[in-house]
């Protein structure tokens, strides 16, 4: 079926108008990259900020949790990017209605700054902690065990034995309980020990803050001469010193201080605690100082920031240069690349429509303006033939239809003289349907 005039002269129209819309989308693909350059610098620049605090920031937040057992959220750069494209759970724009947030009870964070609640300051998309195995938790586990321990008589500590009674037979045995106890504080300290050279694989030692550094050293220091060596004491001492015997009240008149200093004797056990007990507390005082240094966001639910301190402070100050919807590096990088890919979408949706309009309607535009003769000069003549009926168009001029009596290479010789005013700047165009 043929064309319409309107389906005719909207698809030439297209057709010849190709050209220019794609280099007008090369010359901005131009623009772009020219402005991609200049943000590549500056983003790169705040980029290298939070590079530079990133073994610091995971140094202090992987011996913290450590300590206190909350796994924190090491920031990575594809954390960064996911939240430039607005990913799904992207960590510095929340975005998942089906995933409510403490800081955004619909899941969508909707503020222009960047969302300081999550990984800015270690934590994950919900704004928790992971856990893990720690310090303080083994430290009183291992307390609590010794406390169980110290309600025992001193004799079945040392000897990990008991006396029973039985009609009139005494028995000296194995003390069921004592042996459980001492599994299990071996277990936990083997434990405590693992913890606490991670703890000091992971303390930094090139700090350039000397304040901090000279904590650090402190932290270091205490792990490696000061508990290891106590447990490593403790250890060395062998669980008990059995006596047997058939009386109980040989057994439980015996005197400890004829056996050996095994793990469990009371001037053995008080020395280990007390070393346990302090360093609880060294512990303790070493979890607040890292958490000093890291610092904290205080973010308002419009996304102004009320206070940033610390490391996490100084790092989140960056992540907003980069995120910032407005204004940040890395988010009008992001803007201008998908700019870039929309110019590119531009192109190859013209050489789609091209070849499909096409198929129905051969086009050439002008190659030079009518002068009121019946000769055209076309840009490609190809695809024309004598007889062909055609149809000549401008933009704000009438269509008109005529047949080719002969071509000379890119001139057609119509049968019609064609008025003046139809040229190459106004889309002056010939065409015919091939439907």
């Amino acid at each position: 079926m043929a064309l319409t005039q309107e389906e005719r002269l909207t698809i030439s129209e297209k057709v010849v108008s190709i050209p220019s819309e794609n280099k007008t989308a090369q010359d901005l693909v131009s623009k772009i990259e020219a402005q991609k350059a200049e943000v590549q610098k500056r983003d790169n620049t705040n980029k290298s900020f939070i590079d530079n605090l990133k073994p610091l920031v995971d140094g202090y937040q992987e011996e913290v949790g450590l300590i206190d057992g909350d796994v924190r959220t090491t920031l990575t750069e594809q954390d960064m990017l996911d939240s430039a494209d607005k990913k799904l759970n992207s960590l510095f724009f929340p975005n998942n209605t089906q995933r409510p947030i403490p800081s955004a009870s619909d899941g969508v964070w909707k503020n222009f700054q960047s969302f300081a609640g999550s990984a800015a300051v270690g934590k994950d998309y919900d704004e928790a902690y992971g856990s893990q195995e720690n310090e303080l938790d083994k430290l009183s586990e291992i307390l609590n065990i010794i406390n169980l321990v110290e309600v025992e008589s001193d004799v079945t500590r040392v000897t990990g034995e008991e006396c029973v009674t039985v009609g009139m037979t005494d028995t000296v045995q194995p003390s069921a309980t004592m042996q459980g106890y001492m599994t299990d504080i071996k277990a936990k300290v083997t434990e405590l020990k693992s913890i606490l050279n991670n703890e000091s694989s992971s303390i930094i030692t090139n700090d350039s803050d000397a304040t901090r550094q000279t904590a650090n050293d402190a932290a270091k220091n205490d792990i490696a001469n000061v508990i290891l060596p106590a447990i490593s004491t403790w250890e060395s001492a062998p669980d008990f010193d059995p006596v047997g015997g058939s009386s109980c009240s040989t057994f439980n008149s015996t005197d400890i201080s004829t056996l050996d200093d095994t793990k469990f004797k009371p001037s053995v056990l008080t020395l280990f605690k007390s070393s346990l007990i302090t360093r609880q507390a060294f512990a303790n005082n070493r979890q607040n100082e890292v958490e000093g240094f890291l610092g904290s966001v205080s973010q308002s639910a419009d996304g102004t920031i009320a206070s940033a301190t610390g490391l996490y402070g100084e790092r989140y100050r960056f992540i907003e240069l980069r995120l910032n919807l407005m204004t940040g590096t890395l988010s009008k990088l992001r803007g201008l690349q998908q700019a870039e890919k929309a110019q590119g979408q531009i192109q190859s949706s013209n050489d789609n429509a091209e070849a499909a309009y096409q198929a129905v309607l051969k086009v050439s535009i002008l190659e030079a303006p009518s002068t009121g003769t019946d000769v055209l000069s076309l840009e490609d003549a190809s695809g024309f033939s004598v007889k062909d009926i055609v149809y000549v168009a401008a933009s704000g001029k009438q269509e008109l239809r005529s047949s080719i009596k002969s071509i000379t290479g890119n001139r057609l010789k119509l049968a019609d003289k064609i008025p003046v005013g139809y040229r190459r700047d106004n889309l002056g165009r010939v065409y015919k349907d091939l439907t």
